[in-house]
């Protein structure tokens, strides 16, 4: 028993050891690279420049039917820009806010009397060993929230199942899951996971209308709360709209097929084995806990079996399994799973797991600090100078204006954070970023590379871009 909690010991602290060398890694001039970062980033910077919701960089230049936001909802720049508010807005307080959900979730573990402290110590190896943690949390990607709001759901569906008097963790692990929801609105969904743990007929009608409302809720903040996208999901509804019931039939069918295919047989080029291993070992938990649920018949295996099967279906049914999002929806999962995963777990088995999660971390390490290199690679004397440029559009532009940007950024350069989010009157402006070919609403002005032969209605010219009026 020693020997396992000085192994337990030594194994966190290398981890931990690994961590503080990957964030040694990380610069004064860390920035985002990705597309999706580029959103996150500036639309929270535009709040905190412009105090609104309403999204600077959007698709269509309209955004979202209510607050305007971007394709992934207002949540995001609220809480990074009241963060910014609050404490200053840094390059770097996405990845410290990434570092201060890790700690936290872990301390919630650790608060949990119940759990032995060396069980406790496996549950904060796995969270720190499994590969997505380290990829993703240093990223300006949003997917560290939705590990943290797992693990702490995780606290709160084991509390509800060992107190007697558990009203209170219910009340904690419905409120979770509204706050989460409005990031992303598949959590609603979660609520499911209360249905097992009714103790008598007229809670489990209780926690089935919920379960109901939750779903409708989903679809309303989809709806209404994120900027429309033309994806699969948006495609069904246009059928359901149409009264294509057999249409959607069958195309939702096809697509299960399909994505049921690719989630088996997809692989990337590069960091494939990392990224097979986190596709099986989010497959492999969920099918370990509906065996549970099939043997045991216990309510709580049922639960946690019902949330796991309910998030792979609608994967599998609306969403894409494939290229890293399978990955990024359903990763969060695996972290739920991690405290039962280790309740559950006994004798020799643990070490296996060991075994593989320290082999995984180890090949994922250079992938980390390739993601933390990318970041890294940003000339700070050239990215001012041309700001300075960019500022000129700021002088030019009037109040309530959309500029189209009339080509595709590059990922892994710097072109959008150089775009002015203000005029000289403190007006917020707006840009359409064409990253999808949808409806757009009326823009005032465009964007273009610099070279371009037009004669008329120039308002700047000059070696990076030309600013066209659209009349």
């Amino acid at each position: 028993m020693r020997i396992e909690l000085i192994l337990e010991i030594f194994v966190l602290l290398g981890t931990c050891f690994f961590y503080f060398q990957l964030i040694n890694n990380i610069t004064g001039h860390y920035h985002p690279v990705w597309s999706d970062e580029f959103f996150y980033y500036i639309n929270s910077c535009s709040f905190v420049e412009n105090n609104t919701l309403k999204a600077a960089l959007t698709y269509s230049g309209e955004g979202s039917v209510i607050f305007g936001a971007d394709v992934h909802g207002f949540g995001y720049p609220l809480l990074h820009g009241c963060i910014g508010k609050i404490f200053g807005w840094h390059n770097l307080n996405f990845i410290r806010l990434n570092f201060v959900f890790l700690v936290f979730s872990i301390f919630v573990i650790w608060q949990v009397k119940s759990i032995i402290f060396k069980q406790k110590l496996w549950i904060s190896i796995y969270i720190l060993l499994f590969p997505f943690f380290p990829l993703y949390a240093f990223t300006y990607m949003q997917e560290i929230i939705h590990v943290f709001v797992a693990i702490i759901l995780s606290v709160c569906i084991y509390l509800i199942n060992n107190k007697e008097k558990n009203n209170t963790y219910i009340f904690f692990f419905i409120l979770i899951i509204f706050i989460a929801g409005v990031f992303r609105g598949l959590w609603f969904f979660w609520l499911i996971g209360l249905i097992p743990l009714a103790k008598n007929k007229k809670q489990m009608i209780f926690y089935s209308l919920l379960f109901l409302l939750g779903i409708i809720i989903s679809l309303v903040i989809t709806k209404l709360f994120t900027e429309p996208v033309p994806n699969y999901f948006s495609s069904v509804i246009d059928l359901l709209k149409q009264g294509e019931l057999k249409k959607t039939a069958s195309s939702v069918y096809y697509n299960f097929r399909n994505n049921f295919f690719l989630y088996f047989s997809s692989t990337q080029d590069k960091n494939y084995i990392v990224y097979i291993f986190m596709k099986i070992m989010n497959m492999v938990s969920v099918l370990f806990f509906i065996f549970l649920a099939y043997r045991n018949k216990s309510k709580l295996n049922i639960s946690l079996a019902l949330i796991g099967l309910s998030n792979f279906l609608l994967l599998f049914l609306l969403y894409d399994a494939f290229d890293w999002r399978e990955i990024r929806t359903m990763s969060p999962l695996f972290y739920f799973y991690i405290l039962f995963i280790v309740l559950e777990t006994k004798g020799f088995i643990k070490y296996v797991q060991l075994c593989c999660f320290l082999v995984i971390f180890a090949l994922n390490i250079q992938t980390s600090k390739e993601w933390i290199a990318e970041r890294n690679v940003i000339d700070l004397t050239k990215i001012h100078k041309e700001k300075m440029v960019y500022n000129d559009i700021s002088k030019k532009i009037p109040n309530q204006k959309i500029i189209l940007v009339d080509y595709i950024p590059n990922d892994h350069s710097w072109e959008l954070l150089n775009l002015p989010l203000c005029n000289a009157n403190n007006h917020q402006i707006r840009y359409i970023i064409p990253y999808y070919n949808v409806k757009k609403t009326h823009y005032d002005y465009i964007l273009k590379r610099p070279k371009i032969d037009i004669l008329r209605n120039k308002v700047i010219d000059n070696e990076i871009y030309v600013l066209i009026r659209n009349y």
